[in-house]
């Protein structure tokens, strides 16, 4: 056990490195490039959706972005992500988050170079959710 525990500075190194991944998933989905989570979820990726439905794998969490409508424009602004354990192999995190989706009369241009242009007003917002991340180190990197 003794030898899981991180030096300080490689631990912040690893706390930096799973929070980057919080904020690169979320960053992808806003921005609609699905076909990239690939490089921050892994083939064995858990995800439980605000409705209580669970996807299991990285390429169902893709497929439930990409069948979304296409109007559809959502927002994440992470609040933080507190650690409850780091080692050398694995790291567990709860992370809080505010998210909005709408598809509202605005134009949004996305990273990808496509326009979306949404009609409706409708939109939703949650004020603060939580979620549980679970990092593992693979191939020399952090993966959720």
């Amino acid at each position: 056990m003794a030898k899981d525990i991180l030096d300080p500075i490689l631990r912040v190194i690893a706390e930096h490195a799973c929070r980057a991944l919080v904020l690169t998933a979320a960053d992808l989905i806003d921005r609609g490039q699905f076909a990239d989570l690939p490089g921050v979820f892994s083939a064995k990726a858990l995800l439980v959706r605000p409705n209580g439905a669970t996807l299991t794998g990285c390429d169902a969490i893709i497929t439930s972005y990409t069948t979304r409508p296409a109007g559809r424009i959502s927002r994440h602004l992470i609040l933080g992500t507190h650690f409850s354990e780091v080692s050398a192999q694995k790291a567990v995190a709860a992370t809080r988050f505010s998210y909005g989706a709408a598809a509202s009369p605005m134009r949004l241009d996305r990273s990808d170079g496509q326009r979306v242009d949404s009609k409706s007003s409708a939109a939703s917002t949650s004020p603060l959710g939580s979620c549980e991340c679970r990092f593992s180190l693979q191939a020399d990197a952090y993966l959720r």
